[in-house]
């Protein structure tokens, strides 16, 4: 009798526990079934080669219509959302979409970027738009001590391959570059006969939607 009463007393408090676990499994899932495919896979928005959010980014779903041979690509838009503060956004996956699109505030951004909508519906993963943010560099010749008599002033080209050459010996230039992207500018020295060194390069990567300060020492 007591082994009996034993093995009764296992199976009733085996019960319910078993029924709390597959309760408390199903709830987990928001879908209702372990099986249920999601509704919405990841987007993420950031400076360019970096992991800095980009928030408030407009994110378009479009969709490819069909042009004669020799006309330009269209595109519809099908669908539109935003990203948020870290940078996120949610992509659904019952779009009928060909291409996703971030377009960041024109004022900070210099581009638009976009990826494959089907593919990253077929293979899943965080899908990543990379957009490049302006940034400024501040340029500066300085003549130190001793100084230079063969050389009048230094002169420069700005990034980006613009040809007029700026003074840079008076006072601070500014110009607008990309950033997070290694970049350039060229620079000679002026003498007072009207000649003039070949042009060095100097290398640098502005930081996104900030300022560069360089000086040069000659």
């Amino acid at each position: 009798m007591k082994s009996g009463f034993g093995y009764i007393r296992l199976v009733k408090t085996f019960v319910p526990i078993l029924i709390f676990i597959l309760i408390g499994c199903t709830k987990q899932n928001p879908f209702g079934s372990e099986n249920a495919p999601p509704v919405y896979f990841n987007g993420f928005v950031c400076q360019i080669n970096t992991d800095i959010p980009v928030a408030e980014a407009n994110i378009y779903f479009l969709k490819y219509e069909s042009t004669d041979l020799l006309g330009p690509n269209a595109y519809s838009l099908v669908g539109q959302t935003q990203s948020d503060s870290s940078g996120r956004f949610e992509i659904p996956l019952d779009l009928d979409a060909d291409l996703i699109r971030a377009v960041g505030v024109e004022s900070q951004f210099e581009n638009t970027t976009e990826v494959n909508y089907q593919s990253y519906k077929a293979n899943g993963g965080l899908c990543r738009l990379q957009l490049t943010p302006k940034a400024w560099v501040k340029v500066k010749a300085v003549d130190i001590e001793p100084l230079n008599p063969e050389v009048l002033y230094v002169s420069a080209l700005p990034p980006g391959g613009a040809m007029d050459f700026t003074n840079i010996s008076e006072d601070w230039v500014v110009w607008q570059t990309s950033g997070n992207i290694p970049s350039m500018f060229g620079y000679r020295l002026m003498h007072p006969d009207g000649s003039f060194d070949v042009a060095s390069m100097y290398s640098f990567v502005a930081p996104g939607l900030d300022t560069l300060e360089i000086e040069i020492y000659y």
